[in-house]
């Protein structure tokens, strides 16, 4: 009989699990809380990629640790996450280099600023 509270099987099977949700709450309060153009879109890539980890976890059959050859991963959760891979990466590229264009005109990455610069040139 042992004295531990959670089984470590069963927590061992749910660290990817526990990682993927550590990741999509630091994306989404990098994408809610900051003000700064860059950490904004730093935390769309680590949103996006907590959304693959879930995909590609959702999509395997029997868990993490099956070793058993019959046991396969869904092809189609493979599919979707190459595509969100990819979509993700044209979205973190258009952000960057959106960001880069406002701090070249703006001069400033801050997004408060660049809202008042805005609605007072208006």
């Amino acid at each position: 009989m042992t004295d531990t509270i959670v089984d470590p099987a069963v927590f061992s099977g749910n660290v990817a699990y526990i990682v993927a949700a550590c990741l999509l709450a630091a994306g989404l309060f990098s994408m809610t809380l900051q003000k700064n153009l860059f950490r904004l879109c730093m935390g769309f890539s680590v949103l996006a990629a907590a959304v693959r980890l879930f995909l590609v976890l959702m999509g395997s059959r029997g868990g993490m640790a099956s070793s058993s050859p019959s046991v396969r991963d869904l092809p189609a959760a493979q599919f979707f996450s190459i595509v969100f891979l990819l979509i993700s990466f044209v979205g973190t590229a258009l952000a960057l280099s959106l960001t880069i264009m406002l701090s070249r005109h703006y001069g400033t990455l801050d997004a408060g600023e660049i809202r008042r610069s805005r609605n007072g040139s208006l």
